[in-house]
């Protein structure tokens, strides 16, 4: 129950205070990072560290893994419907179409953008496609951190989400039509405890996010990369969690009444 606690701690912050927050640190950050350039000598920073081979790199697999469960329980629970706990779904697959979209984008920028460099003539050509066509040195192009969107979107969504814990219900509703007997109340329990242990995994999660952020931001690609990066991961949470799922009336819920 005390790490339950301290999770509801951290993750109830106020999602708009945690976007800016981290958008304000993210740009700070880089710009020391610019100017210091840290040394990547410790292991944690390396690129073929286990932790960035298999945990950044598969990161929307991750999330997905325990935020998709949780999204459904919750929803079911709630609204004890399973055409709302799609909708509710709806908004995670929204969510990973963006991500593919803008990842895509990502990588087509940087071919485009990309060239190579004839130390010879001292020349700068074109060459967006494989390295083979470059007769001297492959100059990157605008590489916009794929990683930085994807730990900062992840965390955004994943505190726009929990917020369906907030306040809990400790048995299932009652109504004057309907009163729970002894087996919906020990089921609800039970997929509560589920629900409280998913809730604990994103929260871990979250943490390991924040971990790999902090150092995509002091050792990874240039300024304007990582900018660029967490900007679009602002705006495509604030496009569909303030916007578009309010108005298409499928935002998460959102508890205000405690009940016990």
């Amino acid at each position: 129950m005390r790490v339950v606690s301290i999770a509801k701690k951290y993750l109830f912050l106020d999602v708009r205070y945690r976007a800016m927050s981290y958008f304000g640190a993210i740009i700070l950050l880089s710009y020391l990072a610019a100017i210091l350039s840290p040394s990547k000598s410790s292991y944690l920073v390396q690129k073929h560290n286990v932790l960035n081979q298999y945990g950044t790199k598969l990161g929307w697999f991750w999330t997905s893994i325990l935020l998709i469960p949780f999204m459904w329980l919750t929803s079911t629970l709630h609204y004890e419907s399973m055409s709302k706990a799609l909708c509710a779904l709806s908004r995670y697959a929204i969510a990973t179409l963006l991500w593919y979209l803008c990842t895509g984008i990502f990588m087509h920028v940087e071919h485009q953008t990309s060239g190579c460099f004839d130390d010879k003539s001292n020349d700068f050509s074109e060459c967006s496609g494989s390295d083979r066509c470059c007769i001297g040195q492959r100059a990157a192009g605008f590489d916009i951190s794929g990683h930085m969107f994807l730990l900062l979107y992840s965390i955004l969504i994943i505190n726009e989400e929990v917020s369906s814990f907030w306040n809990w219900p400790r048995a299932p509703r009652t109504t004057p039509m309907h009163i729970p007997n002894v087996s919906e109340y020990n089921a609800y329990k039970k997929t509560t405890k589920y629900i409280r242990h998913l809730f604990v995994g994103l929260f871990c999660l979250h943490i390991f996010w924040d971990l790999q952020l902090v150092i995509t931001v002091l050792f990874y690609h240039e300024f304007l990369h990582k900018v660029f990066a967490a900007a679009i991961a602002v705006l495509c949470w604030a496009s569909t969690y303030r916007l578009l799922f309010p108005f298409a009336s499928i935002a998460p819920i959102k508890r205000h009444v405690k009940y016990s």
